[in-house]
């Protein structure tokens, strides 16, 4: 089913980038399926070679990857697929489980380039992620997702994006996506009347989306959104 999806997407729309596979463990969480390394990086391998063989895909570059608290092994594995162009990793924790995130992400690109100097790197999901170094649950707390909406988070979401960029500028990175883009456009106001109709996570998320649809609709940038404009503008600083 996935590789329908993905020839139907490198045919057709022939986007720059797609992305075979990213985030396995999640993948295997939802689907209760289990796979090895192994099996994965060898299959991430084939679909990417099929695709480029049919020739249709135009300068659509292949890649599949991990976030930074998963496998090293796996990420490994999977940039030695020859037919793939670039590994994509995930950050949102800075710090989980007493471990240096950022330092987790540099490490592993080097690693790459160690074996494939000329191979690509991605961040094709991040955005802060809003948990207390006591709190448990890893990656799988569902209210530090929900934390995301209130706009008194603005200055840390900023400054966070301004990491991701120079994390970009310094390893080579060739995209960095905020993933949680709605931010970009409105945050919810902490205690009022509006947010505290919002559904807990992940019922909150097509809820925040409408409301950045507003903005969107009305040429509107939130705080973040501003501060990003202007370090894209002015090349990462303001």
């Amino acid at each position: 089913m996935r590789e329908k999806e993905l020839t139907l997407i490198y045919r057709e729309i022939k986007p720059d980038y797609l992305s075979i596979l990213t985030e396995p463990a999640t993948m295997s969480r939802w689907s209760h399926l289990t796979f090895s390394a192994d099996e994965l990086a060898s299959w991430i391998g084939e679909v990417a070679t099929r695709l480029k063989s049919a020739g249709t895909g135009a300068d659509t570059l292949l890649g599949a990857g991990a976030g930074t608290w998963e496998s090293e092994d796996l990420v490994l594995q999977i940039a030695q697929q020859k037919d793939l162009d670039y590994v994509d990793m995930h950050l949102y924790a800075l710090k989980l489980n007493g471990e240096d995130m950022v330092a987790t992400l540099a490490t592993r690109v080097r690693k790459i380039r160690e074996e494939r100097p000329k191979m690509m790197a991605t961040i094709g999901e991040s955005w802060l992620y809003k948990h207390g170094a006591d709190e448990a649950q890893g990656m799988l707390n569902k209210e530090a997702y929900f934390r995301d909406n209130f706009s008194f988070w603005s200055p840390l979401d900023v400054q966070f994006v301004e990491l991701l960029m120079g994390i970009a500028q310094k390893e080579n990175i060739s995209v960095v996506a905020p993933y949680f883009s709605q931010y970009l456009f409105a945050y919810y106001t902490f205690g009022d009347v509006e947010s505290s109709k919002l559904p807990p996570w992940p019922g909150s998320v097509p809820v925040s989306w409408n409301k950045a649809l507003e903005a969107i609709r009305s040429h509107r940038l939130s705080a973040t959104g501003k501060a990003i404009s202007a370090v894209l503008r002015y090349g990462g600083k303001r």
